[in-house]
């Protein structure tokens, strides 16, 4: 393939467009990083997700509009690409991203809620069942709790 100027010009700009959806896949990995769970494990297994995913995307990437080949301009281009969506419409689609995960979580609440609103009665009279035998049997449970203790210095 015959690399021109048009050419060039045309591969730096997709390149700014895919550091753009970096961005923009970024943005969402933020999100989901803001309303999950938090713990170090979890975070280091969503930055090597995020780290596999945006690299295989570069790769296929040059693999598809340049062939494979690296060119100089490349890096430049996605770099600006990203840095044009972060600084510009990056907190907007944050906010606007975590307000639509909430209203889908309260929407799939509040029709959880209802589906289970005709079981209430039978939970309420399950729970009120337990309640009794717990309060039957609680003197024997405690017996039966400080026998089942173990002295650790006596072995």
């Amino acid at each position: 393939m015959y690399i021109n100027d048009v050419n060039q010009i045309n591969i730096i700009l997709m390149s700014v467009g895919l550091g753009a959806l970096l961005a923009v896949l970024y943005d969402v990995y933020t999100v989901i990083n803001k309303l999950s769970f938090k713990s170090c494990r979890t975070i280091v297994l969503r930055d090597v997700i995020f780290c596999l995913l945006s690299g295989l995307i570069c790769f296929l990437f040059l693999l598809v509009v340049n062939r494979g080949r690296m060119r100089i301009y490349f890096l430049p281009g996605a770099i600006t690409g990203f840095y044009c969506w972060h600084f510009s419409f990056s907190k907007v689609f944050v906010n606007l991203l975590c307000l639509l995960f909430v209203r889908i979580s309260n929407m799939f609440l509040l029709s959880a809620r209802l589906f289970l609103m005709p079981f209430r009665p039978i939970i309420a009279l399950f729970s009120l069942i337990y309640g009794k035998f717990g309060r039957l049997f609680k003197k024997y449970f405690i017996k039966l709790k400080n026998k089942l203790k173990i002295d650790l210095k006596k072995i």
